[in-house]
């Protein structure tokens, strides 16, 4: 499967040192320009360790940059109240049939699902990945203690709390 990846997700991904996930879930992950430039390239002009760490996964092939410009985006997705980033993630998942839309806001989430697309978070993708057994339980207890405990990740605590009961109700209703 295909995924198109937003900011927030790649730089969170980027915080956990944890981008090479991605290509060991989807076949390939796509960021439209706007997402290279917030991520990337302001990134590094503000000295962000996670702008280098994508950099590096752009230059390696792990995620595919795609040109793009707002004159690419059709009218159903340009009138969107949303981020720059988000409406090209929307656009062009839409036009390469991508159907998986990697979104943390909420507003792009709901704005992508109107197109008939799948949204995942960042959550999302480290529960994925656990699921398939790319992380361990370890690994999971590790990222998700780093994400409640940094300020730089605007995941919500409450938010990884409710996500860990959930894998761990999952954990007990299989083993049982």
């Amino acid at each position: 499967m295909t995924a198109v990846i937003n900011a927030g997700p790649l730089m969170v991904l980027g915080k956990l040192n944890l981008i090479h996930l991605l290509p060991q879930l989807y076949v390939e992950t796509l960021a439209p320009s706007a997402v290279f430039d917030e991520v990337v390239l302001q990134g590094i002009a503000h000295g962000f360790p996670d702008a280098y760490v994508a950099k590096y996964a752009f230059d390696k092939g792990l995620l595919k940059l795609i040109a793009f410009t707002e004159s690419d985006l059709t009218d159903d997705v340009s009138v969107l109240s949303l981020g720059q980033g988000e409406l090209q993630v929307i656009q062009l998942a839409l036009d390469r049939g991508a159907r998986l839309a990697l979104l943390d806001d909420q507003l792009a989430r709901e704005a992508a699902r109107t197109f008939g697309l799948h949204v995942k978070g960042t959550m999302g993708v480290l529960v994925d990945a656990y699921r398939r057994q790319i992380l361990s339980i370890d690994e999971m207890v590790f990222a998700f203690d780093v994400i409640k405990q940094r300020s730089d990740i605007w995941i919500s605590a409450a938010f990884v709390e409710t996500v860990w009961r959930q894998l761990f109700q999952e954990n007990a209703e299989s083993s049982s």
